[in-house]
């Protein structure tokens, strides 16, 4: 038998057809995955339907109720999870998140923007405060934030045709915060994603909201399957093609960053290049081209 992934993903349920449910069919597919829904309401009928999904050998899905706005069900999970068997958490999927109101600004319901925000970007922090504990505990421990490309400050002229300001800028927010995650806890990889124009019931209204002629829609179940191969990896990001050739993987203590990266070939140049945070803390992914010897030898001490 071998060792359960836990993953849990919010907003795994939207009206049937989100990106939340891709991500929950594809875990659950594998062997030995529970995949925890989390819903403001496990007892609706797109919620039960969850669980007649099919499911790889020794995979299940549990299903527990965190409503975004909640400063207490996240906490009130941990027990809840505890009493099912549910030890730690591998993978944290932060995906629920609303549209809101669309227009020009002056056009914008003040509190339309605040629930906007309390959804989409205090509600992951609420995620996260809540379920840390378990995160903690597992070997690996990742945190992945569905983000946007319209949450872009550098890129906002590509992005400026869609007037939703109050989305656009609580997803900039989630990703500030996923970005602090990943550098207040050493031990806990955490990373933001763009699924990218998905055909799901969030696309489908902007195409409508927009008037849009043949949209650029992706494939939900290959979107879906790419972010996880993405979560799966034992660092953040997949390596940039044109670091990709004649490259040594070496682990490395975190403490031993700021040594190693102070390595220099003869010529001057640097030696190593650092990708990104790897499990509890001890390694990070570094990168040679001549002496991976060397880096051995420096991580061995």
């Amino acid at each position: 038998m071998g060792t359960t992934t836990n993953v849990l993903i919010s907003g795994a349920s939207r009206e049937m057809a989100g990106i939340g449910k891709g991500f929950l069919e594809h875990y659950l597919r594998r062997p030995h995955h529970t995949v925890i829904a989390a819903l403001r309401d496990i007892t609706s009928p797109n919620a039960k339907a969850l669980l007649e999904l099919p499911a790889g050998k020794g995979s299940r899905v549990i299903l527990v109720k965190i409503e975004a706005t909640s400063t207490t069900d996240s906490f009130d999970a941990v027990n809840k999870l505890e009493a099912q068997g549910i030890t730690k958490l591998d993978v944290i999927i932060a995906n629920a998140a609303i549209v809101g109101n669309q227009g020009p600004v002056e056009s914008i319901d003040p509190k339309a923007v605040a629930d906007v925000y309390v959804i989409n970007a205090a509600g992951p922090a609420l995620l996260f405060m809540g379920l840390k504990s378990l995160l903690e505990r597992a070997e690996n421990p990742k945190w992945m934030a569905m983000s946007s490309a319209v949450a872009s400050i550098e890129d906002y002229q590509k992005y400026m045709f869609f007037k939703m300001f109050p989305y656009n800028a609580s997803k900039a927010a989630l990703n500030h915060f996923t970005k602090t995650i990943h550098a207040e806890y050493e031990n806990i990889i955490a990373f933001a994603v763009s699924p990218g124009f998905v055909e799901t019931e969030m696309g489908k209204n902007a195409v409508k909201a927009y008037k849009m002629e043949n949209p650029p829609f992706s494939d939900l179940d290959e979107v879906a399957k790419k972010i996880i191969e993405r979560a799966t990896l034992p660092y953040a990001y997949p390596l940039p093609a044109t670091l990709n050739r004649g490259l040594v993987p070496i682990l490395v203590r975190k403490s031993l960053m700021r040594k190693a990266s102070t390595l220099r070939r003869s010529n001057g140049s640097p030696e190593l290049v650092c990708v990104s945070v790897l499990g509890r803390g001890r390694a990070r992914a570094l990168f040679t081209t001549e002496l991976p010897h060397l880096v051995q030898d420096i991580a061995s001490k």
